[in-house]
């Protein structure tokens, strides 16, 4: 396994020197290790990662196609699905089993596996690639409609999906990106026509809303970057060697997370990633005041996505909760020590005394301290915002 961009290198524990068995990889959401899948369908872990128990294993038969992890993954507690060539998902590491619309029994055929981003680890929703081009729901996604299919042509190499989940792209073997769902075509992408040489597309979710933007990997080790995503330097490449099978970054094997681009000149802004469960604080200049892990909205409860203006300031506050005490969403009286309001509904950036420093990140929106719609916020971070921000400033929370 190699890095590319600002990646670091991981330590693998899977590994068959001479033996061409890998099968796919996805990293976890806070990018510390992650997952390969070997073609009888191992899991093995690397970097931080912990090792996984409840895969399916078809010893002797090269027959997985892929792996997605749910984005409530940690280093110590992963869950997942692995693809078969047949149109298989199957569960590993607690994940709920799922229901599948693209099923081919006795034809290896399933070319792509990903998760809807952000998706609910209790009700998850993805699609599978089979390699004629289709695109097929299974657990809580739903149709999408397509526009490439390459009917009797055994084409297709690669899926990927938008940070907000309305669509995404197919890669053919050829190098041709194809939108699906609510995805705007794209250009700049490598094209070796008559040459099946195109492997894996990863999308980029620091690309502006309404775009695509990302990366072709060729089978040679060659990123290429289509849309205005960044250059991105790899640290591998195998001249005349078709060896490569794979490409992820931290966000369940879809996408290789980088900050958003800073803000223009001039404006104080706060960036809420509700996929990365990440906050960025950028000064008038544009430089990074700081960035830290936060913790959002509860699915049925979820922060708000938009621009805002804080307009109101506290410190300290009380939270009084607006549900009845028989209310599943009703709360304790709370107090918390900074509070920046920026919603009219009462939604805050505030720091959490309850909140464990470990729990903020991916996954927390999913777990016991999931907000009811405000963003938690360690209290270093908070109380370095709380002195920094002021009435006006931009919040922009993003998928």
């Amino acid at each position: 396994m190699h890095a590319f961009g600002a990646a670091p290198a991981l330590t693998v524990t899977g590994y068959w020197q001479g033996w061409d068995i890998a099968r796919g990889l996805a990293v976890l959401p806070d990018g510390s290790g992650g997952y390969t899948v070997d073609g009888w369908g191992g899991v093995h872990p690397f970097g931080a990662a912990a090792p996984v128990t409840g895969f399916s294993y078809w010893q002797g038969w090269d027959i997985a196609r892929g792996i997605v992890l749910l984005p409530s993954s940690t280093s110590t507690a992963a869950a997942g699905y692995v693809l078969d060539g047949w149109g298989g998902v199957h569960p590993f590491g607690g994940a709920p089993a799922v229901t599948t619309t693209g099923s081919w029994p006795g034809w290896d055929i399933a070319r792509g596996i990903v998760l809807v981003p952000g998706t609910d680890p209790a009700n998850p929703g993805g699609y599978v690639l089979d390699g004629w081009g289709g695109v097929h729901p299974f657990g809580s996604a739903t149709p999408m409609s397509i526009t490439a299919y390459w009917s009797g042509w055994d084409i297709a190499r690669g899926i990927a999906m938008l940070p907000d989940g309305s669509g995404g792209y197919t890669l053919d073997g050829w190098g041709g990106v194809h939108p699906f769902g609510a995805a705007p075509a794209v250009t700049g992408f490598p094209y070796w026509k008559g040459w099946d040489i195109a492997r894996s597309i990863v999308e980029w979710t620091a690309q502006p809303t309404g775009s695509g933007a990302g990366w072709v990997l060729d089978g040679w080790g060659g990123l290429h970057q289509f849309g205005g995503a960044p250059a991105e330097a790899g640290t591998f490449y195998w001249a005349g060697w078709d060896i490569v099978h794979g490409a992820a970054g931290a966000g369940a094997g879809s996408s290789y997370r980088l900050p958003p681009p800073p803000p223009p000149p001039g404006h104080r802004k706060i960036v809420v990633s509700l996929t990365q469960q990440r906050l960025w604080a950028y000064n008038p200049d544009g430089s990074l005041y700081l960035t830290t892990l936060v913790t959002t909205g509860m699915a049925a409860l979820p922060t708000d996505q938009g621009t805002f203006k804080i307009f109101a300031k506290y410190s300290p506050y009380e939270f009084i909760s607006p549900w009845p005490p028989w209310s599943p969403y009703w709360y304790p009286d709370a107090w918390v020590n900074w509070a920046e309001e920026f919603v009219g509904d009462g939604t805050f950036l505030h720091d959490a005394p309850w909140e464990p420093s470990s729990a903020f990140g991916p996954g927390s929106e999913y777990g016991a301290y999931a907000s009811h719609g405000c963003v938690h916020v360690p209290n270093g971070p908070m109380s370095q915002l709380w002195t920094w921000a002021k009435t006006g400033d931009t919040v922009i929370v993003k998928p």
